[in-house]
């Protein structure tokens, strides 16, 4: 079997890779989605490598904490596009914000007794005046509106009920996935153990507001100066001393 990976090394539970063999191709995403400030992440690039080298049928694997929207929604479309079989993806551990697109990218959607998925609005950080935080609000309602497009085109919902459900920053659990569309099934077999697929999740799910508290990985202090972090260090990014030739106001890629 066909093995490749491209796994960074700064973040070894962050994980892109492909498998091929005479059945067909398995494809891994166990991380973040987007390039994080070390180079971790999974990327839209990283994952057009892997598929480079898939063939037949391909099985998705997700565990993610979700991450940047544009990333998800850029491998959502890959997957979409691969015209080497039926894509079938697979929730192994947690399909959250982002990542819950991304699962809905094949034709159909399985997930394991043990596994969530998470929907909600995007969210971005911006620095700026008063008319920099409206212009970000419209655009953040229209990448939830795409994000919602997708949801209802799977699920059958209306615009309402799903936009609703995103609003409300909504865990769903397997079974509640497939009683509202969102899976077409669950999974028998337990998922395949990976290594440190739990260690993945715990990235992003504490920045959440409505996360159970039994997933929390992390005091909520600490995710809050992880995003004190942020804002410092795009403020630094927007010094002149920087280089940074963003204006002010300008967001940091959204989040979802």
């Amino acid at each position: 079997m066909k093995k490749r990976s491209t796994a960074s090394a700064a973040s070894p539970v962050t994980r892109c890779e492909a498998k091929t063999g005479a059945g067909g191709s398995e494809l891994f995403l166990y991380g973040d989605i987007g390039a994080g400030w070390f180079g971790e992440g999974i990327t839209a690039e990283t994952v057009k490598e892997e598929l480079a080298t898939c063939k037949g049928a391909l099985s998705v694997y997700i565990n993610s904490a979700g991450g940047s929207v544009f990333e998800g929604l850029a491998i959502y479309s890959q997957l979409r596009r691969y015209d080497g079989g039926a894509v079938t993806c697979f929730v192994d551990g947690l399909a959250a914000s982002i990542a819950s697109i991304i699962a809905l990218a094949g034709s159909r959607t399985e997930m394991s007794r043990a596994s969530l998925m998470m929907i909600h609005e995007a969210q971005a950080i911006v620095l700026g005046n008063a008319g920099d935080m409206r212009k970000c609000a419209d655009d953040l309602d229209t990448v939830t509106g795409t994000m919602r497009g997708v949801y209802t085109a799977k699920t059958g919902m209306s615009d309402k009920e799903a936009g609703a459900l995103m609003a409300a920053e909504t865990w769903l659990s397997a079974a509640d996935c497939v009683a509202k569309g969102f899976a077409d099934a669950i999974v028998a077999d337990e998922a395949p153990d990976e290594g440190d697929g739990g260690e993945v999740a715990a990235r992003l799910v504490d920045t959440y507001r409505n996360t159970p508290a039994n997933l929390r990985h992390m005091p909520q202090a600490i995710a809050l100066a992880r995003a004190t972090l942020t804002l410092q260090r795009d403020t630094l990014r927007r010094s002149p001393a920087g280089g940074d030739p963003r204006p002010a106001g300008r967001s940091r890629n959204g989040k979802g």
